[in-house]
């Protein structure tokens, strides 16, 4: 009787623990709130890169000529595993300069 008992309450207090581990599964830890239908399942990746457009400026190095300015971004896209939501962005990484400057 006594190994009986000392079964069935270690199989009652394992149960909140098990039961805790399966309620938060369905979620990644790391998604994101959709803000279509506030789920936590907004996950975000990496599409690629873009260069934007080609930006003259005056020449810093040299008395005359220009600088060519063009800025690289990061393009990334946000989509929902529980409904349609999609979102595009891109973030300013760095700029390409070329001087096409002379004295």
């Amino acid at each position: 009787m006594k190994r009986v008992l000392t079964a069935l309450a270690s199989f009652i207090l394992a149960i909140p623990l098990c039961v805790s581990a399966f309620a938060v599964a369905p979620y990644s830890a790391r998604a994101g709130i959709c803000p279509r239908c506030d789920k936590p399942s907004l996950h975000s990746r990496e599409v690629g890169t873009e260069r934007g457009v080609l930006e003259p400026r005056p020449c810093i190095h040299y008395r005359y000529g220009e600088d060519y300015i063009v800025a690289i971004y990061r393009v990334y896209t946000e989509e929902c595993g529980s409904c349609s939501y999609e979102n595009t962005y891109k973030i300013k990484v760095s700029e390409d300069v070329t001087c096409h400057g002379y004295q």
